[in-house]
């Protein structure tokens, strides 16, 4: 039986350069990276966003770039955020059975 092995396709990080509004060329690997055919290819144009005082900061103007991680995280959140509502529903619950059922 022949699987394929997930583990060998590659991940890509873009390679951004740019000019500041005082003419100075950066260069700077972006923190997310991406699958071959994804998101970006080489000489596509993208807007960035930086400080000018820390241009090496500089972030892609994207969805994913700039909140996407905290989205994702407050997905994870919310479900055990859930999990433990249910979970205290249920202990209360057979708490109370618990103490009814004592009383008689």
């Amino acid at each position: 039986m022949n699987r394929p092995n997930i583990y060998e396709d590659e991940a890509f990080a873009p390679v951004i350069r740019f000019q500041t509004a005082d003419g100075k060329t950066v260069s700077i690997v972006s923190d997310v990276g991406y699958g071959e055919n994804f998101a970006y290819r080489h000489g596509d144009e993208v807007t960035m966003l930086y400080l000018s005082a820390d241009p090496q900061s500089a972030k892609i103007r994207s969805f994913f770039e700039l909140i996407g991680l905290p989205f994702v995280l407050a997905g994870f959140a919310g479900v055990f955020w859930i999990v433990g509502l249910f979970a205290q529903f249920m202990y209360e619950a057979n708490s109370k059975a618990g103490k009814d059922g004592r009383s008689r």
